[in-house]
């Protein structure tokens, strides 16, 4: 804390101290009492008012404040809490909370209007501790474009977009002498430099991000914004506690759609789960109707096998007939030329196996001619 000028209050004090101790020597001098009328009424008068002038001149800072001695205006000391004497009307006092403040930008969140900038500001109207009604206008969001995404990524938020942030900033005076010299005591003044520092910084690190970046590297912005802050406001006598970032408003539509993210995946997810399942239960039953026919095929084979040697003819042959009494019906047989040759032979080889075979044939693959 800055004392330099510690010496003008301890200076004046004294000053004023001799002052009064003169007036009432003075006053009680027998040359007063002498010539002056009425001299034992003025004398009581003088130290009536001196000694009111000392009770009014003790002055109580409270717990929560530090006060800032100045002499019309210019700053001296600093008092912490408890009594102190500070001589009413040569001295004047601001008292600065040293609790921890904390401000929100642009402004509390029911007072900044997110609507196009066509549309003119409200007013709406506040009431103070007093209770009086106080009209305050509402302010714009703080709109910051991110950098350009690349054509070659397919996440959602590789891309420009137009955000809207807000932050907050923690902080109290520790040396009014310094925040007194700097910035005239002036707490607006000090919520403006807040201000634009942040804006500042916001602007230097999402202008530099894509809204994809920009979320993934949340803390990088809010660690960027605590130091430009702390670095701005270096000797104005006030410590930062704290600063942050509120999360970015990726406007309602934005945000609507990317809420549906997830369930969109899960949907597609779900889909290729299903395809999947339903490819493989298909596979499957074709691999069951395959070896169903094969097995089939085999077993028919074994058949036509099977009753050419009891006739004494060719499995093929009994193939043939059979495949062509399927596809004309169970009409006679048309035979082409080749069909001719074997039917004359087939038809020799059932005449030589006599009746009976004669009979299996006509029972079980009709007429032939």
């Amino acid at each position: 804390m800055n004392e330099s000028n510690k010496w003008v209050f301890w200076g004046l004090s004294a000053l004023w101290f001799v002052f009064v101790v003169g007036v009432v020597w003075v006053s009680f001098t027998p040359y007063v009492s002498e010539h002056v009328w009425g001299a034992s009424y003025v004398n009581g008068m003088i130290i009536a008012l001196f000694i009111i002038w000392a009770v009014r001149s003790v002055r109580v800072v409270p717990v929560d404040e530090v006060a800032l001695v100045l002499v019309y205006g210019f700053p001296c000391t600093t008092m912490q809490h408890g009594p102190k004497f500070i001589v009413r009307g040569l001295f004047q006092i601001e008292y600065f909370f040293t609790g921890v403040a904390q401000d929100q930008f642009p402004d509390e969140p029911e007072f900044v209007q997110k609507t196009p900038d066509e549309v003119p500001l409200e007013t709406v109207t506040v009431y103070n501790e007093e209770g009086d009604a106080i009209e305050r206008t509402k302010v714009r969001p703080i709109r910051i474009s991110t950098k350009k995404g690349t054509t070659s990524s397919d996440d959602i938020l590789n891309t420009q977009i137009t955000v809207e942030v807000s932050f907050w900033v923690r902080w109290r005076v520790t040396d009014p002498y310094r925040f007194m010299l700097k910035g005239g005591g002036d707490a607006e003044g000090f919520r403006s430099q807040l201000r634009d520092s942040g804006e500042s910084s916001l602007n230097e690190e999402i202008t530099s991000r894509t809204a994809s970046e920009l979320v993934s590297d949340f803390m990088g912005v809010q660690t960027a914004l605590l130091k430009k802050i702390k670095d701005d406001v270096d000797g104005w006598g006030v410590e930062i506690v704290g600063a942050g970032l509120l999360a970015p408003d990726l406007t309602h539509t934005l945000s609507s759609e990317m809420r549906n993210v997830a369930s969109a995946k899960a949907k597609a997810a779900q889909a290729i789960i299903t395809a999947d399942a339903q490819r493989h239960v298909t596979e499957q039953d074709g691999i069951a109707r395959a070896n169903a026919k094969k097995a089939m095929i085999v077993a028919t084979g074994e058949g036509y096998r099977e009753s050419a040697g009891l006739m004494g003819v060719k499995p093929e042959d009994l193939l043939t007939a059979d495949v062509a009494r399927d596809t004309i019906g169970e009409g006679d047989i048309i035979l082409g030329t080749d069909g001719i040759s074997q039917a004359i032979g087939l038809g020799k080889k059932i005449f030589e196996q006599g009746r009976e075979d004669r009979k299996i044939i006509t029972e079980h693959h009709g007429r032939v001619r």
